[in-house]
């Protein structure tokens, strides 16, 4: 561990000084940056003498407050409550200081959905995420179309309100984002209805999506585009690196975002050449693992990942310390930023995953073989992907009656 350097320091933050030193090191940051950050500890100490503030009452405000006063003065860095996190993070650990978020006032629309939140975990097993990421924001988009935030007189709600929102989704989202919102709506007045919200049972006010399973083709990228994406990372770099190992990951294994932020360094058995997957439903897969997905990771893990500064089990790991493990959003927005540097249109994570079943269909594999490596429970899920095996349709296209084109 890099020695801790000379700072001087009095006040009430003083005789953690070396805690938080080895707090930072741990986190991942240089000694350089420790240092820096430890000179703002000390600023911080000495204005809370100043100010006559007590540890024990710091507050979020007090930090507002002071970081205000660094800027009037005229430092040049560190000044936002941001920059405090990793100490406060520490101090809040041992004790010292308790700084819980700001009060934010709930309106009667954020109680209600609080509550259909915790229904939808507790009582329908739906997953957190799933539940405040797809549910809420849908179930709060409809409240907010028909109420305002103080006033949820729910038993006004009528079907006539129920359809006018859905048509007016969708006439500015595409089929499958409306029968989302459809779900959502349908499930959101189930529950009000068993609450006792609802007299009458709206449901069936609930008007259908037209749109057809299977209707459409899934969209991928071609073996060029897909070369291009590759090409734009910079391997000399450590993003480069996990870049590279990320869109790997997608396209030949055909993985999801959130797969890929999950992988710990346990589930790669280099030995059997397997990769383990904890996928949905907490489920547990094994595949094979491409040579050359195998070298992209082990480039990464050799001269890429933050190993020597982080006890993270992650695979893959933020850039910047603190380091901590990626989201599937962060590996999305990965892929994003290759279309962008390749000159191409925006692709997402979930494209290259269509692109990995199209090429294994194109190289001989059957569906349920795909199926298989796609982890999808049924193979009328993965039958989507035979509409793009073009040459096999056309062999199976009828004439024109009459000789027409």
């Amino acid at each position: 561990m890099a020695t801790m350097p000379n700072i001087r320091i009095s006040g009430p933050l003083a005789p953690y000084i070396g805690g938080v030193w080895s707090h930072l090191l741990a986190q991942g940051y240089t000694p350089l940056t420790g240092r820096n950050m430890l000179r703002l500890v000390s600023h911080l100490s000495r204005w809370l003498v100043d100010t006559t503030v007590r540890l024990s009452d710091l507050t979020r405000e007090h930090v507002e407050v002071f970081f205000g006063e660094r800027r009037r003065v005229g430092y040049k860095s560190y000044l936002t409550p941001r920059s405090l996190g990793s100490i406060l993070e520490y101090l809040e650990a041992k004790g010292v200081v308790s700084l819980p978020e700001a009060e934010v006032r709930h309106s009667a629309v954020d109680d209600l959905l609080d509550e259909y939140e915790q229904f939808l975990v507790k009582e329908r097993g739906l997953k957190a995420s799933t539940a405040r990421g797809y549910y809420r924001s849908c179930a709060q988009k409809f409240l907010s179309h028909r109420f305002d935030s103080n006033s949820l007189e729910l038993s006004c709600l009528s079907a006539s309100d129920i359809t006018g929102f859905i048509l007016h989704e969708s006439k500015t989202s595409s089929v499958g984002t409306t029968k989302l919102m459809v779900t959502v709506v349908r499930s959101l007045l189930r529950f009000l209805h068993v609450r006792g919200d609802l007299q009458n049972d709206l449901v069936d006010a609930v008007p259908a999506v037209a749109g057809w399973r299977q209707a459409g083709v899934p969209k991928f990228v071609s073996p060029r585009e897909l070369q291009q994406l590759l090409n734009s990372c910079d391997r000399r770099t450590h993003v480069g690196r996990r870049s590279f190992a990320i869109m790997l990951l997608l396209a030949r294994l055909g993985l999801r975002s959130c797969e890929v932020a999950a992988l710990e360094l346990d589930d790669i058995d280099w030995r059997a050449g397997e990769l383990i997957l904890h996928g949905k439903g907490q489920t547990v897969a094994r595949l094979p693992l491409p040579s050359d997905v195998g070298q992209a990771i082990a480039g990464y893990l050799q001269r890429g990942r933050p190993s020597s500064r982080s006890t993270s089990r992650s695979l893959f790991l933020t850039s910047r310390a603190p380091y901590r493990c990626l989201t599937g959003n962060r590996v999305t927005a990965s892929v994003a930023e290759a279309s962008a540097r390749a000159g191409l249109r925006r692709i997402s994570g979930h494209r290259l995953r269509h692109t990995a079943a199209t090429q294994m269909l194109r190289h001989g594999a059957s569906l349920s073989d795909i199926a298989l490596v796609l982890r999808h429970r049924s193979v009328d899920t993965t039958s989507l992907y035979a509409k793009v095996d073009y040459s096999t349709l056309r062999e199976l296209a009828q004439p024109w009656p009459g000789g027409g084109a």
